[in-house]
């Protein structure tokens, strides 16, 4: 009986993930820290990305998720770019009052490609529920602004953007979103992470700066990132709204 001499077929081991089906399922932004591609962002941004993807002269590069800090929302990633420009950080933080411009990629499936801008002030040195790893800014951010930097007219950061949280837990305890209040991770913070990360953290005195020469400050250090995973992951997500400021719709 032939059926009897044939050899029973081995079954393939299932991979973890199919890499075919992994896809964007969110974008934020992100700034660089140092001249060899260590990039910060929100960890709601890349702490949920098998993959971080971003775009270099129309080259994609993929990205390292290097570290997260969950309780403070930052994370770190690092990718290869050509690019060397990088922003410093005023490592005591923010003054109140002081005049802010924020840098990001909001809205993209709406608004154009290009870096945003937007300016305000500090409105608090403490964030929700007097939580003073954050503080309030009242810049006009939207989705998709998570992970990008906040700068003093110094041209130096004192927080990072982390709105899309904050506006969802306000929606959820007070049922209403206020105006022009948001909430940014205090730059003291981002210090102390990067150092336990052993990122050199640089500060560097200089001159008061115009809205437009901090354009020129901000936009090249500024960069947007693609969360990647798979659909199964996303429905999970989208459930779940913990991260409803930076998934897209792909409804």
């Amino acid at each position: 009986n032939l059926e009897l001499t044939k050899k029973p077929e081995k079954k393939k081991p299932k991979p973890k993930y199919d890499d075919e089906k992994i896809i964007i399922i969110g974008s934020g932004s992100g700034f660089f820290v140092t001249d060899q591609g260590h990039v910060v962002s929100n960890a709601h941004v890349v702490g949920v990305c098998k993959k971080v993807k971003a775009y270099e002269a129309g080259k994609e590069i993929y990205l390292d998720i290097l570290a997260t800090d969950k309780v403070n929302d930052i994370g770190l990633v690092k990718g290869k770019f050509k690019n060397t420009k990088y922003l410093n950080i005023k490592t005591d933080g923010a003054e109140l009052g002081e005049d802010i411009v924020t840098f990001g990629y909001p809205l993209s499936q709406t608004l154009s490609d290009s870096v945003k801008l937007t300016k305000g002030i500090v409105s608090s040195l403490s964030g929700l529920d007097n939580n003073y790893s954050q503080i309030q800014i009242d810049a006009a951010i939207q989705p998709g602004n998570s992970g990008g930097p906040v700068l003093n007219m110094n041209g130096q950061v004192i927080g990072i953007a982390s709105a899309g949280l904050s506006k969802l837990y306000m929606a959820q305890k007070a049922a209403y979103i206020p105006e022009n209040v948001n909430f940014a991770v205090a730059a003291p913070v981002l210090t102390s992470f990067l150092k336990a990360n052993k990122i050199n953290v640089t500060t560097v005195p200089t001159k008061i700066y115009s809205t437009k020469e901090l354009a020129k400050i901000g936009e090249p250090a500024t960069i947007q990132l693609f969360c990647m995973n798979t659909m199964a992951e996303y429905e999970k997500l989208k459930k779940a709204e913990t991260h409803a400021d930076v998934l897209l719709d792909l409804q």
